[in-house]
């Protein structure tokens, strides 16, 4: 059957002459792989399109029981890895890529998470966008999509109430999923990163507020390289202990959605 959907390309491959094969993270299915017949010849209507981090609309031939679905047609809607040369956006990009490909699978068809990639994606391809804040962004909502939010209003070893604005100094422990004052941190074995005020509320404000609006906040750029460090830490440590597809499906349900 014919079915249309938004994908982002995380893997492009060579298949014979002139196709190719490409791992999608989509809107409809989740990660699929689809093939592009003849995309590698320059006068294909399919070329160009498919490069790594591209978002594109496509339709395509789709069949439940097949892990290989046929490309019918497709255009364009970014490339950000065209345009100016921009280390830290590509950085970003790839950071983005390498935690898409490890935490979803064809059956997480998270809409949500979706449109947050895709917003993210905008954000970075403008002006004036920090690619790490845009990537911090995405982790934080890729982490409450998977079932991991980290618990920043209450103390992860007492379970008290963490203060907005903290007097004293404040440890994320990346295991327990969450904060903790420091002399608390201290009595556990498990590893700690150190949360400085700043990055303490940015964290508690990446999964409430739209991106446009932490932009203005006019976060310092070090800060946002320590944010999104920390995030991929995080959700890459927890990518192998995620709840199984059902289960992430009937979280979603129960998440309120916020900030996009």
């Amino acid at each position: 059957m014919l079915a249309k959907t938004r994908g982002f390309v995380l893997r492009e491959t060579k298949f014979r002459d002139q196709s190719k094969i490409c791992l999608l993270y989509t809107e409809e299915f989740g990660c699929i792989s689809v093939l592009l017949k003849g995309a590698r010849n320059p006068k294909s209507r399919l070329s160009g399109l498919f490069s790594t981090a591209n978002l594109v609309e496509l339709v395509l031939y789709r069949k439940p029981d097949r892990e290989l679905h046929l490309v019918k047609e497709a255009r364009l809607l970014s490339s950000p890895m065209q345009g100016n040369a921009n280390l830290e956006r590509y950085t970003a990009l790839y950071q983005l890529i390498d935690l898409l490909k490890q935490t979803t699978s064809p059956e997480d068809n998270d809409k949500r998470l979706f449109r947050a990639l895709a917003k993210a994606i905008e954000f970075m391809t403008s002006d004036g966008g920090d690619p790490c804040l845009g990537l911090s962004w995405f982790l934080m909502h890729l982490a409450r999509s998977l079932g991991f939010s980290p618990n920043l209003r209450n103390c992860v070893i007492t379970g008290n109430p963490l203060p907005a604005v903290p007097d004293t100094t404040l440890c994320f422990l990346p295991h327990l999923g969450g904060a903790a004052p420091e002399h608390e941190a201290r009595l556990k074995t498990h590893e700690r990163r150190p949360l400085s005020t700043t990055t303490y509320r940015l964290l508690s404000l990446l999964g409430h507020h739209d991106l446009d609006s932490l932009a203005r906040l006019g976060i310092p750029q070090d800060e946002c390289r320590s944010l999104s460090t920390l995030l991929q830490e995080y959700c890459s440590l927890h990518a192998g202990h995620r709840p199984r597809p059902e289960s992430s499906r009937i979280l979603q349900q129960l998440i309120p959605e916020r900030g996009q």
